[in-house]
């Protein structure tokens, strides 16, 4: 069993933490990026070029680290993913020991995971209620046509096999891309799934009532380096734009006014 918990705190902390991570960073400088574009596209002299390359790069990012999160585990090679967990934890059923019951049940409730009868449940009921509404609840492709998590997960992942693991000879423009807002709620499902089982079965708290998912602020927080990049950038651009022009000499060495 110990094994075991090991393996899923593994998961945890070297995939699905570090993913979600990734994913919020990556979204939020591509947000910081997006709210600063006409600036930027103005400044020309390679400026809006490069921003434009950090924009391609960080949405290649943001895709992979989401479809990581959801990745199914293969029988060849083991992956660190939200269904991996519930594998692993659905594997060992009633052996699992809930942690930390009265806070779990304060988050459940307020990441609306479970309603609000939930005190009466035994222990083993709980996770059992917890597990399977997370199998239930999983996106994957089978549920395309009913959960519209489903379909943006499918859309990612035709965009990370078309086009950026082995590009096919195909208009990548007609591929389908979800919107920021439905990529957004992807990264919450992987972050409310987090602050749960992290909670109750590994006994780590990744949520509070205040904060929410506790990384986020970190995540978030090089949104408002770009800011202050390109308010440096603005600010040298009119620098250099008013600097007056060198004065004129005369054959003499003498200056003219």
């Amino acid at each position: 069993m110990q094994t075991i918990s090991l393996e899923l705190h593994n998961i945890f902390m070297e995939g699905l933490v570090v993913d979600i991570f990734a994913a919020e960073r990556c979204y939020s400088v591509l947000q910081g990026i997006g709210q600063r574009s006409k600036e930027l596209n103005k400044l020309g002299r390679g400026f809006d070029e490069l921003f434009g390359f950090l924009q391609g790069t960080l949405l290649d990012e943001l895709i992979l680290s989401i479809t990581r999160l959801y990745e199914q585990p293969g029988q060849k090679y083991k992956v660190r993913s939200i269904p991996a967990a519930i594998e692993i934890i659905n594997r060992q059923g009633s052996s699992w020991k809930l942690q930390q019951r009265p806070l779990l049940e304060k988050t459940l409730i307020e990441l609306k995971v479970a309603p609000t009868p939930i005190r009466s449940m035994t222990d083993e009921e709980l996770l059992s209620f917890i597990v399977n509404n997370y199998i239930k609840s999983l996106p994957e492709k089978s549920k395309n046509h009913i959960c519209p998590l489903s379909k943006s997960l499918e859309m990612l992942k035709s965009q990370r096999d078309k086009v950026i693991a082995h590009p096919e000879k195909i208009n990548h423009n007609v591929l389908p891309f979800p919107t920021f807002g439905e990529i957004n709620e992807l990264v919450n499902y992987a972050k409310r799934f987090v602050g749960v089982i992290g909670l109750g079965i590994l006994g780590i708290a990744f949520h509070n009532s205040e904060k929410g998912y506790i990384l986020t602020d970190d995540a978030i927080g090089m949104k408002y380096s770009v800011d202050r990049l390109v308010d440096a950038v603005l600010a040298e651009s009119v620098r250099i734009s008013v600097k007056p022009a060198p004065k004129s000499v005369n054959p003499a060495g003498r200056h003219f006014s």
